[in-house]
């Protein structure tokens, strides 16, 4: 967990190919093993700040689907992963996501969550 809360500081000095096949896959990794919801939160959040070093196609296509393929529906899990999602949205480096990617991936993912009934009204 203290590397989770350590790799986002110095994400600017890693380049994108070492992001994409080193840290990501490990983070994936991490997230998916775990039975401990801090951890899997954590994962999230790290990858929530990793958002911004990283550009277009590597969150179009590493992680949206990592996302998308989370198990669990923890209120918790579920906030992280919007915040990744609104996040990747208003990447100044990536330039957002484009409009087919929102309405082809990012809002049929979304759709269901908004409905879950772990999330209260506020979330």
């Amino acid at each position: 967990e203290l590397c989770l809360a350590i790799i986002p500081s110095f994400a600017h000095l890693i380049d994108l190919q070492a992001m994409k096949y080193c840290i990501l896959p490990r983070i994936k990794k991490i997230c998916f093993e775990t039975i401990t919801l801090s951890v899997r939160v954590n994962c999230l959040i790290c990858l929530g700040k990793l958002v911004e070093s990283l550009d277009k196609w590597i969150i179009i296509d590493e992680v949206i689907p990592l996302l998308q393929s989370i198990p669990s529906r923890e209120p918790a899990v579920l906030m992280a992963i919007l915040g990744i999602i609104k996040v990747a949205m208003s990447s100044s480096k990536s330039g957002g996501l484009p409009r087919e990617i929102l309405a082809t991936r990012v809002i049929p993912f979304l759709v269901p969550i908004s409905i879950e009934t772990s999330l209260n009204l506020n979330q």
